[in-house]
């Protein structure tokens, strides 16, 4: 299987993966008010 596991991701993959996501939640939580507030901003008349 060429060096795969069954879920298809080699370990190396897997963890860069896991890691992509977690800065990816880090940077929301950081950019989640900015988000909230900007979208209220364009649903008020």
């Amino acid at each position: 299987m060429n060096g795969r596991d069954a879920a298809g991701l080699s370990p190396f993959e897997a963890f860069a993966t896991l890691r992509h996501l977690r800065v990816t939640m880090k940077h929301w939580r950081l950019l989640h008010p900015f988000v909230i507030a900007s979208a209220e901003a364009r649903s008020s008349p």
